[in-house]
């Protein structure tokens, strides 16, 4: 009677283990490949908010009349303000992005992911597939939750709010070579071998 639990016990651990030849892995944050990824994008919208300022007082100052210059300019402002806002939101995001860290640790337990918006803690069994695709020069791969996973599913230890959970069920967990001190290979690799094969989208 007591050797059948035994016997079963032994098998779940053994359709999960991972080979002990595969440590844990932690990616880290590459700060300087962020600022990279973001640089482009915040010097844009700084020179579009310059350029729609300008483009305020131009246009206001060749109305016939002042009220309809007010008008004309308070319309332009309103992109500019939008802009501005857009530019502090990006770099106030860089910079947090930079120096968050460890964003994903892999073991035979599962994934754990720590984002912006908070953490959260997923067990391989829970993972139902892995992809990889390239986006511009970059490799990302996503991993995709079993259906009906949520933060509060026993195994999912999670700090992020109901609507990002929402979202990673219904995009995947995703990860990209830039910004991370990890290659995305050795990412794949590792799913591999903590899945025995079960995951790899090598």
């Amino acid at each position: 009677m007591l050797g059948a639990p035994g016997r079963a016990m032994r098998q779940t651990r053994g359709m999960t283990d991972a080979p002990t030849s595969f440590p844990p892995l932690v990616v880290g944050t590459d700060a300087a490949s962020v600022r990279r990824v973001y640089r482009n994008t915040i010097a844009l919208t700084s020179v579009l908010a310059v350029l729609s300022g300008v483009g305020a007082i131009a246009l206001g100052m060749t109305q016939s009349s002042l009220v309809a210059g007010l008008f004309a300019a308070g319309l332009v402002l309103l992109t500019t303000g939008y802009l501005v806002f857009g530019t502090v939101h990006l770099i106030l995001t860089a910079r947090a992005r930079a120096s968050l860290g460890s964003v994903l640790t892999l073991d035979a337990a599962g994934m754990e992911w720590r984002m912006l918006q908070g953490t959260i803690f997923v067990p391989w069994h829970l993972i139902a597939s892995v992809s990889s695709r390239k986006r511009a020069r970059h490799r990302v791969l996503t991993y995709r939750v079993a259906d009906g996973v949520t933060g509060t599913t026993e195994g999912v230890r999670s700090t992020l709010a109901p609507k990002h959970q929402r979202v990673l069920s219904r995009l995947g967990l995703q990860v990209g070579s830039a910004g991370i001190d990890v290659p995305v290979e050795t990412i794949a690799a590792a799913t591999a071998a903590f899945t025995n094969g079960r995951l790899d989208p090598r």
